[in-house]
């Protein structure tokens, strides 16, 4: 009997052939916000009683750190977003092409240093806007959502 052992080296470095690369400078992983007091960064998580789903992932990024472009493309100006209370997010789309494939995300929470021209896999896109002075002892992140609603946890 033979035992075979196989060794993604991709894999072995947090970077899965087809995955994007690390959003927040200075992390070595996309890690996804663990639950706290304004609930959980997951896909499909609640953030309260009686909200909606979170259609998106929150990946944990530094107070005014720089946020890298998961891929290469294009930045195709501003987004934003107002959730149920009224509290204004801001961000940015990335439109990527791949060989076989065709990645748009939207990046919230994000000031761009620009909102339209291309930008290189692990390029500098802008910085993580804090969120401690609206909600005191919260986890600081990135949101991304999917352009197609899709859930990007496997991309990440």
């Amino acid at each position: 009997m033979f035992l075979l052992i196989i060794i993604n080296h991709n894999l072995s470095f947090g970077l899965a052939d087809g995955a994007w690369s690390v959003l927040c400078a200075g992390h070595n992983n996309n890690r996804v916000r663990a639950c706290d007091a304004y609930g959980c960064g997951a896909f499909n998580s609640r953030r309260f009683v009686g909200a909606k789903l979170h259609k998106a992932v929150d990946i944990v990024c530094d107070d005014l750190g720089v946020i890298q472009a998961p891929f290469s493309g294009n930045v195709s100006g501003p987004v934003s977003y107002t959730d149920p209370k009224g509290n204004q997010y801001e961000g940015v789309k990335l439109i990527g092409k791949g060989t076989s494939d065709l990645h748009c995300v939207k990046l919230l929470n994000v000031r761009p240093y620009r909102y339209t021209g291309s930008v290189t896999r692990g390029g500098a896109v802008g910085y993580v806007l804090p969120l401690q002075d609206r909600f005191s002892g919260i986890t600081s992140h990135v949101k991304v959502q999917m352009c197609d609603g899709s859930d990007p946890a496997a991309l990440l």
